[in-house]
């Protein structure tokens, strides 16, 4: 779904990879332990990352995601402009 929704909006489909991983076990459990919330609150089960050639991609193809799904305006981040101190 989401490589057809970036070919879809002009992405050729040798210009970007799409990457995703489900969350373990114990990482889950280890955040409802640490934060005190239930399962149905752990929001990040799983990860996904669009990888694309420059920064102006990399918010086009955001801009593709956030109109296919809605973001969470108060959890979300933006890491483009304002990366990670890990990368």
């Amino acid at each position: 779904m989401i490589r057809n929704s970036l070919i879809e909006e002009g992405f050729a489909p040798g210009d970007f990879a799409v990457h995703s991983r489900i969350k373990h076990h114990y990482s889950i459990y280890s955040k409802i332990q640490r934060k005190g919330v239930s399962i149905d609150e752990v929001l990040d089960l799983m990860a996904l990352r669009i990888l694309v050639k420059d920064e102006l991609e990399c918010y086009r193809a955001l801009g593709v995601m956030h109109t296919k799904f809605k973001p969470l305006i108060a959890r979300f981040k933006d890491y483009i402009a304002l990366p990670k101190e890990n990368g």
